[in-house]
């Protein structure tokens, strides 16, 4: 299966991830997240997929780490 926008479970899985972001920027809650949207992209894509919520997940992780370093630095 390739990956592509159409497919409405990607859509509203993105819409989704995007949401709980904005709405709760919480790191753990996201993290969870996270992997449920990394589960149902290895349904949908495949290894694509799991490479993509990886990134994902790292550049969450350095965001939440930068927020960290700029709060003690404060």
């Amino acid at each position: 299966p390739k990956f592509s926008l159409e497919d409405p479970r990607v859509l509203l899985s993105l819409v989704l991830f995007v949401l709980r972001l904005v709405v709760l920027g919480n790191p753990v809650s996201t993290c969870g997240f996270i992997l449920r949207i990394g589960i149902l992209f290895l349904k949908v894509v495949g290894n694509l997929g799991f490479i993509f919520i990886l990134i994902l997940d790292v550049a969450l992780d350095f965001q939440v780490k930068r927020k960290e370093i700029s709060q003690v630095e404060k």
